[in-house]
């Protein structure tokens, strides 16, 4: 039987990382638990993002602004660069960066809401996490979800609801683009600890 599609929870745990997840639920100091979304609770389907952005400029409207997925893609990477280094910010949005892209604004929109719909179609629920998730919340912990993306916090909430079984045992959702502060820096982290006064 497949490693992920299938064994008993008994065999997971005999691996090493489960017995360490396992015995830091039992430690009380222990109140939250947060894991990452992209590439680990949502797994992409053979896409990355940049395959994401080649579908995206494969739709026959956005190819009457830029002629070619691969065009699109470069525009697009491009874009994201600039708002980057446009921004004092620790993260951006996509509409900051959308709004790096030379079409105009109702083209933006309509092509902003295509990448948003191709993300969805390229992540599946890593059942394994999913697993951990329940596990944590039945132990008592705060679980919570973070990210640095420059989705929106409602974006990423539709992802995980549409696409996971565990959104009710999440307390909330921290994605950077929502508070212009990132994991990579620890600064998304003071606000999950100051949301939850630990």
């Amino acid at each position: 039987m497949s490693k992920y599609h299938g064994e008993t929870a008994a065999v997971f745990y005999e691996s090493r990382i489960e017995k360490v997840f396992a015995s830091l639920l039992n430690k009380p100091q222990i109140r939250i638990v947060s894991f990452d979304i992209f590439d680990t609770l949502l797994l992409r389907s053979g896409m990355g993002v940049e395959d994401v952005f080649l579908e995206v400029g494969r739709n026959p409207e956005v190819q009457n602004h830029f002629f070619h997925p691969s065009s699109f893609l470069h525009y697009r990477v491009n874009a994201e660069r600039k708002a980057r280094l446009k921004s004092d910010l620790e993260e951006v949005t996509l509409e900051m960066i959308y709004q790096e892209m030379p079409v105009p604004h109702d083209v933006r929109e309509k092509i902003l809401q295509l990448e948003l719909e191709n993300h969805a179609k390229s992540v599946f629920e890593n059942k394994q996490i999913s697993r951990w998730i329940n596990q944590a919340s039945s132990e008592g912990k705060i679980v919570v979800l973070t990210s640095d993306v420059y989705l929106s916090n409602q974006d990423v909430i539709h992802l995980v609801k549409d696409e996971t079984t565990i959104f009710s045992e999440l307390e909330d959702i921290f994605v950077s683009s929502e508070y212009l502060r990132t994991k990579a820096t620890g600064n998304l982290f003071t606000e999950i600890k100051n949301r939850f006064n630990v």
